[in-house]
């Protein structure tokens, strides 16, 4: 309960959150992004739009698969340094000094699974979910440090 005085001092005044549109802070940038999504209930192959990944280190990526029977999606990562470049894929530095691309992942199930990617190695990313023969898939992204 606020004392009187300050709901004098505050009446009609409108307390917003903070917000990347709003404020000199860029809050969507801190250490935690905002959950991006990517594709959103799709049933035919699609490439994402472009997704904004600067200041940010590694990825959490949600994907929820529905209505499979016998099809799949094959979730593949395409990244460049320049916004509207020339996507391509990702390669990550191993152990031993070697390069391996970024995997696809295969989503098949009726079912929520979340990857973590660590060291995405780039500032813009697009994600492009090929269809087989049935199944529904939404991703999320959510950039963080």
């Amino acid at each position: 309960m606020l004392p009187a005085i300050f709901k004098k001092l505050l009446d009609g005044v409108n307390i917003l959150g903070l917000s990347k549109d709003i404020d000199s802070i860029d809050v969507g940038k801190m250490s935690n992004g905002g959950t991006i999504t990517a594709l959103n209930g799709i049933t035919a192959t699609t490439t994402s739009d472009e997704i904004d990944l600067r200041g940010y280190k590694h990825i959490q990526l949600t994907l929820i698969g529905s209505n499979f029977t016998s099809g799949n999606f094959a979730v593949s990562f395409k990244g460049d340094s320049l916004s509207g470049g020339a996507f391509g894929d990702i390669y990550q530095q191993k152990a031993d000094n070697t390069y391996e691309k970024v995997a696809d992942i295969t989503v098949n199930s009726n079912a929520t699974t979340t990857y973590v990617i660590p060291y995405i190695g780039c500032k813009y990313l697009k994600l492009t979910a090929t269809r087989t023969t049935d199944g529904t898939l939404s991703a999320y992204i959510t950039p963080f440090n």
